[in-house]
């Protein structure tokens, strides 16, 4: 029996008209994928997105801990909160990883962080 590879698709929808405007071309990328893994000429493609306030809230931490944990200068980091726009992409994988649970990065970072 064979494994059959699944599909994710996640779209974030924002209140603002950039952010429908985003969304609506998401949704119109993510349904190209879906054809084309139907079809058997893609992989699925799993879109994730954060919100940066949200997942340090989340987590517990300072905004100088969450900064060091994502490999980013404090200031940087204090840029994307307050940016209001989604973290995208590896970005956003890793600050829901932080904050599900930050001692896994801890731990995978050892003596850096």
């Amino acid at each position: 029996m064979q494994h059959q590879p699944r599909l994710h698709i996640m779209a974030a929808v924002n209140a603002d008209m950039e952010g429908e405007l985003s969304f609506g071309s998401d949704l119109i990328d993510s349904l190209n994928q879906a054809l084309l893994f139907a079809h058997g000429k893609g992989d699925g493609i799993l879109h994730v997105r954060a919100n940066a306030h949200e997942a340090r809230e989340r987590a517990g931490l300072e905004p100088a801990e969450m900064a060091r944990l994502m490999g980013l200068p404090v200031t940087e980091w204090l840029a994307k909160e307050a940016a209001e726009k989604p973290l995208q992409g590896p970005e956003a994988v890793l600050a829901l990883v932080i904050a599900r649970d930050a001692g896994v990065v801890r731990s995978a970072l050892g003596y850096l962080a």
